[in-house]
């Protein structure tokens, strides 16, 4: 049987059973709303236009108005105003704190709109690659001052108009080592050189490339060209040979690109002409003239009488044709071609020269038909043979003497041995005697 004052157990629980709603009416009210319901917390206010400072830089951020639905940014930069709008008041906030945070460090990047950074930035990324490619590094403030002064002094024009201008006019120096411009330059020229002086004058060059090897014409300075003559232990003649063929080079250099017109290398102390002290001419008795012309064979016969009685040089004698020798006008004629200073001129045949001529009147071709070597080589024979030793160019120097001698007149012999009358006043006045000159051109008394 229940008892109905006892409260009843729920399960095994001692805990009392629990309580139906009308048993617990008696029970005050429970404050569980009241334990889980906070205070709303109160947010402060913002005032607008609101301002962010860091070490004495600030920017200002305004409110959204109704003709401007956006949160609007401010800041001072360089003396200059400037801002940027944004939808969302955290998007705001964030870019003021980074524009006081940038200015506080010295930094202008906050003066840029954001299509200047852009381009900025593209053309930071420009100059990266040309540095890359060239080794040249230039700022965008380098460029951009070039950039407005050329197009100032263009007056109008555009830049690629004054480069096509400038390609058209002006020569592009090619890169060539000095050693290939030579041999080219030598074999360009000799065809019209003697073969002697080609020879000379290829001689003299490669001893001038040999030293600057590896190197482009383009790079030679005066200071290295300085070095060489300095460098070149020879007499003042020969070093001013070497002075000739060097400019004629770098002439030609210029013609073909591979150095620039305005070089200035020729005004180097190294290419400046030396003075030559007079030295005494050297030249043979008329008893060697003899000795030679009666020990000369029928190859060498002719050009020892057209140097010796014609004073023709050496080098003339390599060139000069037979029908420029035998000629009814009595006159030899030494062309342009023929003569060294590549001036024409007639000499006179003397009476002993034309009696000489005379046994080869049906020669054609050259004189001297074989090369320049074999003529060293046999006419340093014939003068072993008389047991004289050779004077160089000794046939021409023993005319010029005995010329002026017999005539006394500088001017004529000047005149027919192709040199100037001042040369023959300085070394030929007063070196022989009248008789003896007779004795030379074998005129009876």
């Amino acid at each position: 049987m229940i008892n109905n004052e006892t409260p009843s157990r729920a399960g095994s629980n001692p805990a009392p059973a629990t309580n139906f709603p009308q048993e617990n009416s008696t029970f005050p009210n429970p404050r569980t709303v009241c334990a889980q319901v906070f205070p709303s917390r109160r947010r402060k206010k913002v005032t607008y236009p609101r301002t962010i400072e860091y070490r004495k830089q600030a920017a200002k951020i305004y409110a959204p108005s109704h003709s401007t639905p956006y949160y609007r940014v401010t800041w001072q930069s360089a003396g200059k105003r400037s801002s940027r709008q944004f939808k969302a008041e955290s998007n705001a906030v964030a870019h003021a704190e980074k524009v006081v945070r940038d200015l506080a460090k010295g930094g202008l990047s906050g003066s840029l709109t954001a299509k200047q950074e852009r381009d900025a930035l593209a053309a930071f990324n420009v100059l990266d690659g040309y540095r890359r490619t060239t080794g040249r590094s230039e700022t965008l403030h380098q460029l951009a001052t070039a950039y407005t002064e050329a197009m100032t002094a263009l007056g109008g024009h555009g830049l690629r108009d004054a480069i096509d201008g400038y390609l058209k006019n002006v020569s592009m120096v090619k890169s060539v080592e000095i050693q290939d411009a030579i041999e080219r330059f030598c074999t360009t020229t000799a065809r019209n050189l003697a073969e002697r002086t080609a020879e000379q004058r290829t001689s003299r060059l490669r001893r001038f490339a040999k030293m600057f090897c590896n190197m482009s014409v383009q790079e030679l300075t005066k200071e290295l060209i300085d070095m060489f003559f300095n460098r070149l232990d020879l007499a003042p003649k020969t070093r001013n040979h070497y002075r000739s063929d060097l400019k004629a080079f770098l002439k030609w250099a210029v013609k073909k690109d591979y150095l620039h017109p305005q070089h200035r290398l020729n005004d180097s102390e190294g290419l400046s002409s030396e003075k030559i002290k007079a030295e005494e001419i050297d030249y043979y008795s008329p008893s060697v003239l003899d000795a030679l012309l009666d020990a000369a064979d029928h190859r060498l016969l002719p050009l020892i009488a057209l140097g010796g009685l014609a004073g023709l040089r050496t080098q003339e004698l390599m060139r000069i044709q037979w029908r420029d020798v035998l000629r009814e006008d009595n006159d030899i004629v030494v062309s342009k071609e023929v003569a060294k200073g590549r001036y024409r001129r007639l000499v006179p045949i003397e009476p002993r020269l034309n009696g000489i001529l005379s046994r080869f009147e049906n020669a054609e071709g050259r004189v001297w038909p074989i090369s320049y070597k074999q003529y060293q080589r046999v006419i340093k024979e014939l003068f072993k043979s008389i047991g004289v030793k050779p004077i160089d160019n000794g046939l021409r120097h023993s005319f010029c003497t005995y010329h002026y001698a017999l005539h006394g007149d500088e001017k004529l012999t000047a005149e027919v041995s192709g040199n100037s009358p001042n040369i023959l006043h300085r070394h030929y006045r007063g070196v022989a005697r009248k008789k003896d000159a007779r004795a030379w051109f074998a005129i009876d008394d």
